[in-house]
């Protein structure tokens, strides 16, 4: 699957600088602990909803469409990389949404955490 914005934790080709939520995810389960499968938007899709960019959302749309099973129930959180580091935190400030289902939900939410970061 080629996405430009969307990666699945881990899968080859997916960004090696991730928010630090996903970084833990990675490292556990690169260390054999069972991890949720993960899904992360690239900071470049975070800068690109910054700049206004109305292509973002038809992509990240279709991308979101063609990667995850749209009949399930996911927790859409924030892994910004300036979270929760040695220098700073911003533990739950920034939203969180359990249980989002189907396509428009999971974009709502993305765009609800990405505004709430501000």
């Amino acid at each position: 699957m080629d996405n430009t914005y969307l990666y699945e934790l881990g899968q080859a080709g997916s960004p090696k600088k991730a928010g630090s939520k996903a970084e833990k995810l990675q490292i556990l389960a690169k260390n054999g602990f069972h991890t949720p499968r993960t899904y992360v938007c690239t900071w470049d899709a975070h800068e690109q909803y910054l700049n206004d960019d109305k292509e973002l959302v038809a992509v990240l749309r279709s991308e979101i469409e063609r990667t995850i099973d749209l009949d399930r129930t996911y927790a859409v959180r924030s892994s910004a990389n300036l979270e929760d580091s040695l220098e700073r935190s911003f533990a739950g400030q920034f939203k969180s949404y359990l249980n989002v289902r189907g396509l428009d939900a999971v974009v709502q939410a993305i765009w609800a955490i990405w505004a709430s970061t501000h």
